[in-house]
């Protein structure tokens, strides 16, 4: 259930960045990331044309192999597309609770870890780095989400065999 927060007061006060700041910091990563997807396609297109056809030689398959590999790059960059797509139309909040398109921490209760996380729908799993700080993104279909989505700033959760706490959500 979607719980928006009342007031931005109690915004903040666990988190060591802003969100704004976090959000701006996952696009430019995952542009950077897709631009890097692209200048590798395009080395690989290059050596599909440069590679040698079937008829010049039957025992190599590089060109094949080649362009295998460039569908593959040509998929990840549309997922990764898709997923910056997914991840610009989320709500921004503010958010009382975790939901797609917070930024949150959470603490492992027994060691005192924080880590930071930013919720997206699609394409979780990548990290890049705020103010010293790693923040991972978290996809709608990671394990944690299942523990956590929902939760309040102050709750607990279980993942696995630890305790998390929510420090905060905006």
């Amino acid at each position: 259930m979607f719980v928006p927060c009342q007031s931005g007061d109690n915004l903040r006060k666990g988190l060591p960045m802003e969100k704004a700041k976090v959000f701006a910091a996952f696009i430019a990563t995952k542009m950077s990331r897709i631009d890097d997807m692209k200048g590798a396609l395009e080395g690989t297109r290059q050596e599909v044309i440069d590679s040698p056809g079937s008829n010049k030689s039957h025992s190599d398959t590089s060109r094949f192999q080649y362009s295998n590999l460039a569908l593959g790059i040509e998929g990840s960059v549309a997922e990764a597309e898709y997923a910056l797509a997914l991840a610009r139309a989320l709500p921004q909040g503010p958010f009382g609770a975790v939901w797609p398109g917070c930024f949150f921490a959470l603490k492992d209760v027994g060691s005192g870890e924080v880590s930071y996380y930013l919720f997206v729908m699609e394409g979780g799993g990548d990290s890049f780095e705020v103010d010293g700080k790693e923040v991972m993104t978290i996809s709608n279909n990671a394990p944690l989400v299942t523990s956590v989505r929902g939760k309040k700033k102050g709750e607990l959760a279980r993942f696995r065999e630890r305790i998390l706490e929510v420090l905060d959500v905006q």
